[in-house]
C-alpha cells in the first residue's frame, strides 16, 4: 500500500541528477520529469525498452562474475537469485528464460562511461534482491551520493536477499539515515535514504 507522495518529499531536496539501476522500461521516466530532473542513466541488465538510452549490466559487488539471470514473465521481477516467498505473494509470476552473463560494478560503469559524479547525486536502485551487491560495488562513488531510495525487504521474497536491517547497517557506514520507509503487503517496498549532512545543509538553507 503506498502511503506517501514521493513528488512532496523528494521536491524539497537538490537532486542535480539520478542513476537508476533496474530500468525495466523507464517508467519512472515522466516522475524525474516532473522534479525538472534532466540527467538521468538507466541502467538495466535485461534491457526491454529501446525508446530509452539504457546502459545493458547486471550490477554486483565484484567485475566479471558469472551469474544466471532468471528473467521472469513481467521483467520486473527478473532477478540473479530465484524465487523463494514470491512465489506465495505473486503466483502469476515464473521464468521464462535464463541467461548467463558477466557482473559489472557501479564503480566500473562510472569509469566506463566517464560518469561526472559531480552530476549525479541520487541512486535510484531496484535489482530483485541484488541491491545489496550493488552498493557494495559502489563504495568509490558513495561519498558524492547524498539520496538513495532503494528497494527493501521484510522477509526473503527472494532466496538470500537482503533485509531492510541490511541495507540499514550498510548505508549507515556512509552516514545514511532512513528517512521513509515504505512496505506493501508482500513484505517488499522502497526506503529513502539521505545523508545525514546533506539534511543538515537542506535544515539549514
Amino acid at each position: 500500500m503506498i502511503i506517501y507522495d514521493w513528488f512532496f518529499i523528494l521536491k524539497n531536496y537538490k537532486i542535480k541528477g539520478v542513476v537508476h539501476i533496474g530500468a525495466n522500461k523507464c517508467e519512472e521516466l515522466d516522475f524525474y520529469k516532473s522534479l525538472k530532473i534532466d540527467n538521468i542513466i538507466w541502467i538495466d541488465a535485461n534491457v526491454q525498452d529501446t525508446n530509452n538510452n539504457i546502459l545493458e549490466y547486471l550490477v554486483a559487488d565484484i567485475d566479471d562474475k558469472e551469474y544466471c539471470l532468471n528473467i521472469s514473465n513481467d521483467n520486473e521481477s527478473t532477478s540473479i537469485l530465484n524465487y523463494s516467498k514470491n512465489q506465495k505473494y505473486s503466483p502469476n509470476i515464473y521464468i521464462t528464460e535464463k541467461k548467463i552473463i558477466l557482473s559489472k560494478t557501479i564503480d566500473t560503469i562510472y569509469n566506463i562511461h566517464n560518469i561526472d559524479y559531480k552530476s549525479y547525486n541520487m541512486w535510484f536502485i531496484s535489482i530483485q534482491g541484488a541491491e545489496l551487491l550493488a552498493l557494495k560495488g559502489g563504495i568509490k562513488n558513495i561519498n558524492n551520493i547524498d539520496i538513495i531510495c532503494i528497494k527493501i525487504y521484510t522477509q526473503k521474497i527472494y532466496e538470500n536477499c537482503p533485509l531492510i536491517t541490511d541495507i540499514d547497517n550498510f548505508l549507515h557506514q556512509y552516514n545514511f539515515t532512513r528517512i521513509i520507509t515504505e512496505i506493501t503487503e508482500s513484505s517488499w517496498g522502497f526506503g529513502l535514504f539521505i545523508k545525514k549532512m546533506f539534511v543538515n545543509s537542506i535544515n539549514k538553507s
